[in-house]
């Protein structure tokens, strides 16, 4: 199915309406659409044609915006890749992706001579492949996962129901874009014609703004959060905050909720365009554990063991089973009123005694202590249990916990077999980008 450029079309209906903010300047619509044809015939004239594959090496930026929707205008296929990489690592991933062009920096096709006469597309094959997007890696190696334009249509239009949309809504895009959450809020934004801002993480940058600016949505991680809350960000203008990248404890959900943030759960993966299952504004009260019910078209189901499987148009293709289920490698479970909760990865369950551990479970618990400011749980082999729990824990500044008085708290909110049988105290644990704890570089 063809449909109209997303871009092309809001520039037609609100040439005027400020489409991107980033770095000081305000882009409308109009103006934005002008720029990405520009930028199109500058990438034809190094040789960039449709279905042709661009790997982005850089940091997000107005430019970074523009080549985006430029390489949608001819065809083309964007691959942003995470500039932080080693040398070696990125070579491996462009050798995968087979790239056209590698670009580390916007102005290296910005300020190329343009094609003369290059034919540029303002429709878009739905089952055309918009992008090329690397899972974060927190389970291994990171993967290439190929969404099309129907992938990230009918995510835009789930999360749209799910959410609303305003013509008014400014949403801070503080992610990467080289992951699925970041780069799908640039799509969505044109979709819905509704303004941008564009803003690199830092707590003080990112609440400057939001007193700046009169944004409606923005898209955070745990830690994201846990640090706005700390630096005291005020929250409350905002009519909904997105929270996924990463199970959320509920003590951090019901402590924004205190503050007056509009937390918005959500739980999505690069394989399914972004979300999942997300919660309509102002209903984490209720059900502060759980990520919401399925977004519209997205189906959910719980395997035997407990894995969440999806179905849905915005799957990737090549990703599900013969009847079109993704079997996500997430653990969690359905409540009676369909919302789902997310329990933690099939693969990093700890099995101690013959019993099953959520790795999750014992870490909100040592959230929950007022003197631990992180927490990451694993396991260690055991000649006499298989495997035993272990867990590291930061403490916060100024606070003095023993290793007793933490197993003892846990005692008192977990089984005997899930309480940690060693608890060591560390400067700090690995996590991504995304605020995803890096199970595997904890060791045991």
């Amino acid at each position: 199915m063809k449909i109209d450029g997303w871009l092309s079309t809001a520039a037609e209906a609100v040439p005027d309406h400020v489409a991107l903010i980033a770095e000081g300047e305000s882009i409308i619509y109009g103006e934005l659409d002008r720029r990405a044809r520009d930028a199109a015939a500058r990438l034809a004239g190094l040789g960039v044609g449709r279905n042709d594959r661009v790997a982005l090496v850089m940091e997000p930026s107005a430019d970074y915006v523009v080549l985006v929707h430029g390489l949608v205008k001819l065809g083309a296929v964007a691959a942003p890749l995470d500039p932080r990489l080693t040398e070696t690592e990125l070579a491996a991933l462009i050798e995968g992706l087979g790239a056209r062009l590698v670009l580390r920096d916007a102005r290296e096709a910005l300020d190329a001579e343009p094609a003369s006469g290059a034919q540029l597309d303002e429709s878009m094959e739905t089952d055309s492949v918009h992008c090329v997007i690397h899972t974060s890696g927190s389970g291994g190696r990171p993967k290439p996962v190929e969404l099309t334009y129907g992938n990230q249509l009918w995510n835009a239009i789930g999360s749209g129901v799910r959410i609303g949309v305003a013509p008014t809504d400014l949403w801070l895009c503080c992610l990467p874009l080289h992951h699925v959450g970041g780069l799908a809020i640039v799509m969505r934004s044109a979709l819905y014609r509704t303004g941008l801002l564009l803003e690199r993480f830092e707590p003080e940058r990112v609440a400057q703004r939001l007193a700046e600016h009169p944004v409606t949505i923005i898209s955070l991680v745990p830690t994201m959060l846990a640090r706005l809350l700390d630096g005291g960000a005020d929250l409350s203008p905002l009519r909904c905050l997105l929270l996924g990248g990463g199970g959320a404890p509920r003590e951090l959900v019901e402590r924004a909720l205190a503050a007056g943030a509009p937390v918005t759960p959500t739980y999505g993966l690069t394989e399914a365009a972004s979300q999942v299952a997300t919660m309509s504004p102002g209903e984490a009260r209720a059900k502060p554990d759980s990520v919401g019910p399925p977004i519209l078209t997205t189906e959910v189901r719980i395997e035997e063991d407990g894995v969440i499987c999806v179905r849905g148009p915005s799957i990737a293709p090549g990703v599900a089973d013969e009847h079109g289920w993704l079997r996500t490698n997430d653990v969690g479970r359905l409540d009676d009123d369909g919302y789902l909760y997310v329990l933690g990865r099939a693969d990093e369950v700890i099995v101690t005694g013959g019993e099953n551990v959520s790795p999750e479970e014992v870490e909100a618990v040592l959230l929950s202590h007022p003197g631990v400011a992180d927490a990451g749980v694993s396991a260690i082999e055991d000649p006499e249990w298989q495997q035993a729990v272990v867990a590291r824990v930061v403490i916060g500044n100024g606070a003095e916990v023993t290793e007793g008085e933490l197993r003892e708290f846990c005692r008192e909110r977990l089984a005997g077999f899930k309480v940690p049988k060693a608890i060591e105290f560390v400067d700090e644990l690995p996590r991504n980008e995304q605020g995803k704890l890096l199970r595997r570089e904890i060791g045991g």
